[in-house]
C-alpha cells in the first residue's frame, strides 16, 4: 500500500500566506512631488500657472505656500492672497494626483520665479508629512515695444559722506568715507525716467567696508547697478571713553532713552522704518507713532489694533523683522500671523492680568519662525493664541500647531474635561489608523488560526498511519502471509481459510 503526501498541509500552507500578505500592510510617511509650471505673456496680461501635485500613496491634508516677486506679479485667483508675493491654500481632500491652478497679472517686464516655498507640508492618511521634492518654474513678462529702457539715475546723493568720483550717469562705481558714529547711510537717488523704478540695499554701516547698492528698473524691465563702496572706521579711544561714559549713564539713569534702538531680551535693535525696503505685511497702512517723545514711522493694521515696526537686530543673537509694538506696556513681541481662506489672525502677547482658561497653562514655541507665547493644555496637538482677526475682533484662538490652521475657542464649562479620548474621534484619519489596527489584529488571529489548523492536520496524519500500520499487521497475521516478502506471494499448496467473524471485528475495532 503506496504512502499519501499531505496535500491538505500544502493548502494550509498557501492560504496562510495569502492571508497574511492580503490583511496586513506597512504604513509609513511617503513622498510627494510638486512641480511648478512656467508662462509668459505681455505686460498687462493674466497668465495660469499650474501646480502639480503627485504622490504613490493617498494625500490626507495638504497646506502649500507659493511664493513669487509682488513688483513683477500680481496674484488673481488659484489661492489665498497673502500678500509680499506669497499665495498659499489648504485642502482636506484625499488624492494622489491634484493639479490647482493660480492666475498672476503680469505688472512689468522681467522674469520672476515661481517656487514651492519651505513652509509647505503635505500628510498621509496616517497623519505622518510627507518628503517633498519641490519644484520651480519662471513667469517671463514680455514688454510692449513702445516701453523706455531707460534705466538711468539723474541724480545721486549720500548723507553724511560725499561721492568720489562726482556722480555721473554713466559711471556705476563710487567710494565714499564717513565718521565712525554713523550707523546708517541715506541714499537720495532718482530715476532720468518717471516711469522707471528704483530699490536701494546695504544702507546699514557697519566698522569696516560696506556696499550700498542702487538698482534702477526701466519700464522694459531692464536693470542698471550702481554701487557705493563705504568705509567706517573704529572709534577713537577717546570716542570709546565717550561711548562708555554715555552706557553708564543710560544705565543709571533710565529715563534718557535712545530714540532709534530698543532692546529685547538682552538683544540691541535699531529701528528701521523705511517701507519702501521693507515691504509691509498685507492690510497694513502707514503711520506714526510716539516713541519716546519722538515721532516716528510705523504701520498699523488688523482694525487699527496692531502697530508694527521694523527691527534690525544689531547682533547675530536677535532676528530681524517686524515687531508689534504695545503702547501701554512700552514693550515689543515678534509680529506672528497665521492666514487661512476668508480668514486672517494676528498673534498678541498674552499679558499677566489676563484671565487664563482653565487647564491651560503659558509656555511659548515657535510658530512661522518665531518665538511665541501659547497656551498648553493636556494635548500638545492643539495650541491656544490670544489674537485678532483683520476685522479687530480679539480674543482667544485654537492653533493646529500639526497643520497651521486656526480657528475660535469656546471655553468649556468647568465640568466638562478638556482633553480629548484616545478612543473617540471624528477625524477621518483617526477613523483610517482603526481600521488598520482592525486588519492587523484580524491578520494575527489568521495566523493562529493557521497554526493551530496545521497542528490538526499533522495529527489526523500521523494517526491514520497508525491505523493502516496496524491493520496491515493483523490482516498479515490472519492470512499467514509473509511480511517479509514485499509482495505477500502465497505458495500453491497452501490452503488459506477464511478469517473468523472474530478476527474481523478486531480489525474493524483496531
Amino acid at each position: 500500500m503506496k504512502k499519501q503526501h499531505p496535500f491538505k498541509m500544502y493548502i494550509i500552507y498557501f492560504l496562510t500566506i495569502f492571508l497574511i500578505l492580503t490583511t496586513t500592510k506597512a504604513y509609513a510617511a511617503g513622498t510627494a512631488n510638486v512641480s511648478v509650471g512656467s508662462a509668459s505673456g505681455d505686460v498687462g496680461e493674466q497668465v495660469t500657472i499650474d501646480v502639480n501635485i503627485s504622490s504613490d500613496t493617498d494625500i490626507g491634508a495638504t497646506k502649500m505656500y507659493i511664493s513669487y516677486d509682488a513688483n513683477m506679479l500680481e496674484a488673481v485667483s488659484g489661492g489665498d492672497n497673502r500678500g509680499g508675493g506669497t499665495v498659499m491654500w489648504i485642502d482636506t481632500d484625499t488624492y494622489q494626483s491634484k493639479t490647482v491652478s493660480l492666475t498672476f497679472k503680469i505688472l512689468k517686464a522681467g522674469t520672476s520665479s515661481i517656487s514651492v516655498s519651505p513652509g509647505s507640508q503635505l500628510a498621509d492618511m496616517s497623519e505622518d508629512y510627507m518628503q517633498i521634492t519641490r519644484g520651480s518654474g519662471t513667469v517671463t513678462g514680455n514688454a510692449p515695444a513702445s516701453y523706455s529702457d531707460d534705466n538711468k539715475l539723474s541724480s545721486l546723493e549720500i548723507s553724511p559722506g560725499r561721492l568720489s568720483p562726482a556722480f555721473s550717469p554713466d559711471v556705476t562705481s563710487y567710494t565714499a568715507t564717513i565718521d565712525s558714529d554713523t550707523q546708517r547711510l541715506t541714499v537720495s537717488a532718482h530715476p532720468n525716467d518717471s516711469k522707471a523704478s528704483v530699490s536701494v540695499t546695504g544702507t546699514r554701516m557697519d566698522y569696516g567696508d560696506n556696499t550700498t547698492t542702487i538698482t534702477v528698473t526701466a519700464e522694459n524691465g531692464s536693470t542698471k547697478s550702481y554701487v557705493i563702496k563705504t568705509y567706517r572706521p573704529q572709534p577713537s579711544n577717546n570716542e570709546t571713553t565717550k561711548t562708555e561714559e554715555s552706557t553708564t549713564t543710560q544705565a543709571d539713569n533710565p529715563v534718557q532713552n535712545d530714540t532709534n534702538t530698543t532692546t529685547i531680551n538682552g538683544v540691541k535693535y535699531e529701528f528701521d522704518n523705511d517701507f519702501t525696503v521693507h515691504t509691509l505685511p498685507d492690510g497694513f497702512t502707514e503711520t506714526t507713532i510716539s516713541y519716546n517723545g519722538k515721532e516716528m514711522n510705523a504701520a498699523k493694521g488688523f482694525g487699527d489694533k496692531v502697530i508694527l515696526m521694523y527691527l534690525e537686530a544689531a547682533s547675530s543673537d536677535g532676528k530681524s523683522g517686524f515687531y508689534m509694538y504695545d503702547s501701554v506696556r512700552e514693550s515689543f513681541t515678534p509680529y506672528v500671523e497665521v492666514s487661512q481662506p476668508r480668514n486672517r489672525i494676528c498673534f498678541l502677547p498674552i499679558t499677566d492680568d489676563m484671565e487664563i482658561p482653565s487647564g491651560y497653562k503659558v509656555t511659548k514655541v515657535q510658530i512661522s519662525g518665531q518665538d511665541t507665547q501659547i497656551l498648553i493644555g493636556d494635548s500638545k496637538e492643539y495650541y491656544l493664541i490670544y489674537g485678532t482677526d483683520q476685522d479687530g475682533n480679539v480674543g482667544w484662538y485654537c492653533y493646529d500647531n500639526k497643520f497651521g490652521t486656526i480657528q475660535r475657542f469656546f471655553a468649556l464649562p468647568d465640568a466638562v474635561q478638556t482633553y480629548t479620548k484616545p478612543d473617540v474621534t471624528t477625524n477621518s484619519t483617526l477613523q483610517t489608523n482603526s481600521g488598520n489596527r482592525v486588519r492587523e489584529i484580524i491578520a494575527i488571529v489568521a495566523v493562529v488560526l493557521a497554526l493551530a489548523s496545521i497542528a490538526a492536520c499533522a495529527y489526523i496524519v500521523i494517526n491514520n498511519m497508525k491505523k493502516v500500520e496496524k491493520m496491515k499487521r493483523a490482516m498479515a497475521e490472519t492470512l499467514n502471509l509473509d511480511n517479509q516478502d514485499p509482495f505477500y506471494e502465497v505458495e500453491p499448496n497452501i490452503i488459506h481459510e477464511e478469517p473468523s467473524q472474530v478476527d474481523l471485528y478486531d480489525i474493524d475495532e483496531e
